[in-house]
C-alpha cells in the first residue's frame, strides 16, 4: 500500500516528524530506501509544450530504469558477497494532490499506474501544506552513503538555505542522479506498469556508469569529483582523457 504522513497531524512540522518516524520503522523492518525519485520534478520535465501537464508515465519510466540500475549494481555485488539482500525499490515522492487528482484522475493509463505504485508500496505522498522538496530531500540524507536521488532539480534555494553550503553541493555531486527523457516519446509513449526486473526494454549502458532504456537516460554520480582539489601545495584537476578515465593534473601553488 502507499504511504503517506498521518493526515490527522495538524502541521506541516509535526507531519514531517511523523515521516522520519516512519523512515526509521521502515528500516528497522529492512526496507532501506536508498534510491529516491523527485516525482514533481520528473514528471514535469519536457513539458512546457504539454500545457504544462504532470506526466504519470514519465515518472514511471524512471521508476523502472533506476531499479534495474540497482538490480544490476546488486547482481554484481553478489558475485563477492552471495548472502546480499536484494535493493529495495525506489521510493517516490509525489505530492498528495498529484497522487490522487489531475492526470491521475482523468487519465486512465495515468491512474492505472498510481494504483500499481500504491498497490507495491512504491509511493510516499506528501500530505497538503508541505513541501515535498524537503521530504525526498531527507529521505536521500538519511539513506547515507548509498544514497541516490533521482531529480534534475539544482536545488538553489536549499543550497542558500543550508549553514554549509560547500558541504551541501559536495553531497549534491556524489548522491545525484541525473536524468535525460526523449522530448518526442516521453509524455505521449503509452507505458505500462510492472516489474523492472522482468523487462529487457533495450537496456544499455553508456560511457561514464550511464544507462539508457525506452528512451529514457540516467546519469549517476561520476566515480570522480568535477571539483578541483587542493593537496599540500597543490591543486589536482580531472581532465578527461577518454570515456573510461581521467589522468590527474597538478600544479604548484
Amino acid at each position: 500500500n502507499s504511504h503517506n504522513a498521518d493526515v490527522s497531524e495538524e502541521t506541516p512540522e509535526s507531519a514531517f516528524l511523523a515521516f522520519k518516524t516512519w523512515l526509521r520503522s521502515e528500516q528497522e523492518a529492512g526496507r532501506r530506501y536508498t534510491t529516491i525519485i523527485d516525482g514533481a520534478n520528473v514528471g514535469m520535465a519536457n513539458q512546457s509544450s504539454n500545457n504544462g501537464m504532470f506526466s504519470v508515465e514519465q515518472v514511471e519510466k524512471l521508476r523502472k530504469l533506476t531499479h534495474r540500475l540497482s538490480l544490476r549494481v546488486w547482481n554484481e555485488q553478489r558475485e563477492t558477497n552471495p548472502d546480499l539482500p536484494p535493493p529495495t525499490p525506489p521510493l517516490i515522492v509525489l505530492h498528495t494532490r498529484r497522487a490522487n487528482s489531475g492526470p491521475a484522475q482523468r487519465h486512465p493509463k495515468s491512474a492505472k499506474i498510481i494504483k500499481y505504485w500504491k498497490e507495491e508500496g512504491y509511493l510516499f505522498e506528501t500530505p497538503c501544506g508541505s513541501n515535498d522538496d524537503w521530504y525526498w530531500l531527507y529521505a536521500s540524507v538519511f539513506a547515507g552513503n548509498d544514497a541516490l536521488l533521482v531529480t534534475n532539480d539544482e536545488m538553489r534555494d536549499h543550497i542558500f538555505a543550508s549553514l554549509r553550503a560547500e558541504g551541501f553541493m559536495r553531497w549534491k555531486e556524489r548522491h545525484i542522479a541525473r536524468f535525460e527523457l526523449d522530448p518526442l516519446t516521453g509524455a505521449n509513449r503509452v507505458v505500462e506498469p510492472g516489474n523492472a526486473d522482468a523487462e529487457d526494454g533495450g537496456f544499455e549502458k553508456l560511457s561514464f556508469g550511464a544507462v539508457k532504456m525506452n528512451q529514457t537516460t540516467v546519469y549517476p554520480p561520476l566515480a570522480f569529483s568535477l571539483l578541483s582539489q587542493q593537496q599540500g601545495g597543490s591543486h589536482l584537476f580531472p581532465l578527461v582523457t577518454s570515456e573510461d578515465g581521467i589522468v590527474e593534473s597538478s600544479l604548484s601553488g
